[in-house]
C-alpha cells in the first residue's frame, strides 16, 4: 500500500486535531505522534517499511472512518474498546498511559466530589467530549441520557462551549488537557478535576488489511524505542505538569 521505490511497504497516517499529539501551525504539523513516527521510521528503515504523515489535519471521527475504509493504514494513539476491535487491528505495545480529567468553570462545584464516569452521568449535567473518541464511547456506555453527551470536532470547540454554558463540563485525557489549557486565552476560568474516572493506555491502530507481520515489526520498533527511554523523553517534551 502506497508503495514507494525506497520502501517495500508504506503506510499513510492522518494527523488529527488532538494537540499535542498533532499540532498544526501555519506551515507545519508537529507534535508527539509526529515525533514517535520519526523515531519509528528510523528503526523501520532496515525492513524497508515507512509511515507517511498526511498533509492535512482531520477531526477524529473522520480520520477513524478513513482508517476503516483503508484510505489510511495506521493511526497513532488510540484506546482499546470492543467496537474498535471489530473494525480495526491493534498493535500489542502500549505507547503511554493516560487518565481522564473533567474540565469545569472555576465556580462550578457540582463535580468536585464525583468519582467515576457513571457518577458523572448521574449528575444529569451535560458533558462534552471529542466526537468519535473513546471517551464518547465510555460516557454513552455508562448510561448517558439522550442528548446528555455532546461530541465536538476539537477540544477547543468543547472549551468554547463550556464558556458559553452549552455544556457543564468537558471530558478529555490529561495529555490533551494539560497542553490545551495552557494555550487557552481564558485558562484561569477553568479548573480540572481528576476523579479517578478512567486510566488507560494508547496503542497504534491499523486498518484490517495491514499484514500481521508488518504490525509485529512496528511493535518491535516501539519496544526498542521504549527500552531506550526515548518515549519518556518525548512525553516530557509535551507534558505541562
Amino acid at each position: 500500500m502506497y508503495a514507494h521505490t525506497a520502501f517495500a511497504y508504506e503506510m499513510l497516517m492522518d494527523a488529527e486535531n488532538i494537540p499535542p499529539k498533532f499540532i498544526e501551525t501555519s506551515n507545519s504539523i508537529h507534535g508527539l505522534c509526529v515525533d514517535i513516527v520519526d523515531k519509528l521510521n528510523q528503526r523501520l528503515r532496515q525492513d524497508k517499511l515507512h509511515i507517511t504523515l498526511s498533509d492535512n489535519v482531520f477531526p477524529v471521527k473522520r480520520s477513524m472512518k478513513r482508517l476503516e475504509q483503508n484510505q489510511t493504514q495506521i493511526n497513532c494513539g488510540k484506546a482499546f474498546n470492543e467496537k474498535r476491535q471489530m473494525d480495526y487491528k491493534y498493535g500489542s505495545v502500549p505507547l503511554y498511559t493516560l487518565e481522564y480529567g473533567l474540565v469545569t468553570l472555576g465556580n462550578n462545584t457540582v463535580f468536585d466530589d464525583v468519582q467515576g464516569l457513571a457518577e458523572i452521568i448521574r449528575t444529569g449535567k451535560k458533558v462534552g467530549t471529542l466526537a468519535g473518541s473513546h471517551s464518547l464511547y465510555l460516557l454513552n456506555r455508562a448510561g448517558a441520557a439522550k442528548g446528555q453527551i455532546k461530541g465536538y470536532a476539537s477540544s477547543m470547540q468543547g472549551l468554547s462551549a463550556l464558556i458559553n454554558k452549552d455544556i457543564d463540563a468537558y471530558l478529555s485525557h490529561n495529555l490533551s488537557l494539560e497542553y490545551l489549557l495552557t494555550q487557552h486565552a481564558e485558562e484561569k476560568m477553568f479548573k480540572v478535576i481528576y476523579g479517578d474516572y478512567y486510566k488507560y493506555p494508547h496503542f497504534m491502530l491499523f486498518n484490517n488489511t495491514v499484514p500481521d507481520a508488518i504490525i509485529e515489526k512496528i511493535d518491535a520498533a516501539l519496544v526498542s524505542l521504549k527500552q531506550h527511554n526515548e518515549m519518556d523523553v518525548l512525553l516530557k517534551k509535551y507534558r505541562r505538569h
